[in-house]
């Protein structure tokens, strides 16, 4: 891969024009963006991170958007504001660039194609209701169809301190493969109850225990990236994402680069199916 300076732009749609022109005319296949600082002599320029791809004219046209002053303070309001974004693109990229004179911080999405999403076919699981999304009995396990999909913790996480519930740390463990789920009868207090009542997932003893082995009679997850055929299985060991995110599941960094080698705790979301295996013990008849 190599940088691509790009000219000034104005604003995000003019950005958005540069990146699809890059694709659309060079044959190059935009994976990220940035702004470069000099100081000698003293200078800022945006600039794309590209690799050759004849077909890149081919990709999904992107979408630049700013990120809100109140999103870059926390991060449930992050996933809130990247949660409809998130119904039809996967987050590409989450920098600063200049637009103007102005430094912003922008995500960069590039849409998915669409697809048939697979029918339910056993006993829907909706919680209260009151959940953006639902899961549902397949034989023994627990299924999610379309979940949006985010990372979580690591020394870079700019909302988690990398704690988790099931008391294996995310810090000092950057190849742990894992993934959080909002599980049911964990809230311990007013706030963890506003974040988790009424899940759709049941309770389930964490995948892993307190010094991070693995717990085999815990819950673990087979997720998949129905567009590529990507799969992975990783144990459940914290809870979240909160309801108001619109969110159904996070992963660890390094589980979230089996499908974006890139991704960080701060810059991944795509859409992805997860299968609970065996979980459908758990749920309540």
């Amino acid at each position: 891969m190599n940088n691509e300076m790009l000219p000034p732009a104005a604003d995000a749609e003019e950005l958005k024009k540069q990146l699809d022109d890059l694709e659309l005319s060079f044959a190059n296949e935009v994976f990220g963006v940035g702004l470069l600082k000099t100081t000698n002599p003293p200078q800022q320029a945006n600039f794309a991170v590209v690799a050759t791809n004849i077909d890149a004219d081919q990709l999904g046209r992107f979408q630049v958007k700013p990120i809100p002053p109140a999103a870059l303070q926390d991060v449930i309001a992050l996933k809130e504001f990247l949660a409809p974004l998130l119904e039809n693109a996967d987050l590409l990229d989450r920098s600063v660039v200049l637009l103007g004179t102005t430094e912003v911080q922008v995500v960069v999405l590039r849409p998915i194609p669409t697809g048939q999403t697979p029918s339910a076919t056993g006993k829907i699981l909706r919680g209260d209701g009151t959940w953006p999304w639902f899961a549902s009995i397949d034989g023994n396990d627990i299924v999610v169809f379309d979940a949006k999909a985010s990372a979580f913790g690591g020394s870079f996480d700019r909302g988690d301190n990398g704690q988790t519930a099931s008391g294996c740390p995310t810090i000092g463990n950057p190849g742990l493969l894992g993934c959080s789920l909002p599980m049911d009868g964990y809230a311990k207090s007013p706030s963890e109850h506003a974040l988790l009542d009424g899940t759709p997932i049941p309770h389930m003893p964490f995948g892993v225990f307190g010094g991070c082995g693995d717990n085999p009679a815990g819950a673990h997850v087979m997720v998949t990236d129905r567009a590529t055929g990507k799969q992975i299985t990783v144990p459940v060991i914290d809870l979240g994402p909160a309801k108001k995110t619109g969110h159904a599941l996070d992963l660890t960094v390094a589980a979230a680069r089996f499908f974006k080698s890139n991704a960080t705790a701060n810059n991944f979301g795509m859409k992805l199916d997860y299968r609970i295996l065996d979980g459908a013990k758990f749920v309540k008849s």
